[in-house]
């Protein structure tokens, strides 16, 4: 029965957010410096260091640390919050801050625009994802893509709801 357990969590992934120091030039080099590329699958920046839009925090992080969301296994999330620490905020809250930086006037509108900005950081990564399948001629795992489908699905879910009660973020 363990073992079946077991099984099952490395057949499931899900979203952890880092910051992350060495992300030059791609945060999955840095995952990988540290051991962790059995458990992490996808690794999406969610700032540039030099986007002025969305500052860092600098008091708690080092300058020049960004947001990254990563697919990790689930066995493997204890071993990515050891590597890289916790963070002071749930993802997506009113106290993340890809919401916070958005440069809009209501909460609504910065949860709107945060999501989008989420949701096309993803869908890019996505799309480069499956382009170089296509080019490569391999197949995409399955549970990378159902991380993927779930994830967006969870940030239009999040905009729909938004737009359902009149919140413009065009």
């Amino acid at each position: 029965m363990e073992q079946t357990t077991r099984k099952l969590q490395m057949l499931i992934l899900k979203t952890v957010r880092i910051w992350c120091i060495n992300h030059q030039p791609n945060p999955m080099f840095d995952i990988e410096n540290k051991g962790l590329g059995d458990v992490v699958e996808i690794a999406i920046p969610l700032q540039i260091p030099s986007e002025p839009h969305i500052p860092v925090n600098r008091i708690a992080h080092s300058e020049g640390a960004i947001l990254v969301d990563l697919a990790v296994y689930e066995e493997g999330i204890s071993r990515v919050r050891h590597a890289y620490g916790p963070i002071d905020f749930d993802p997506l809250s009113d106290r993340d801050p890809i919401i916070m930086a958005q440069d809009a006037q209501s909460l609504d509108s910065k949860r709107a625009h945060g999501y989008a900005h989420i949701f096309r950081q993803h869908h890019l990564v996505y799309a480069k994802y499956h382009s170089l399948a296509a080019i490569l001629g391999y197949r995409i795992n399955r549970i990378v893509t159902d991380w993927f489908v779930n994830t967006l699905d969870v940030l239009d879910r999040r905009l729909i709801s938004l737009g359902s009660q009149g919140v413009f973020f065009g």
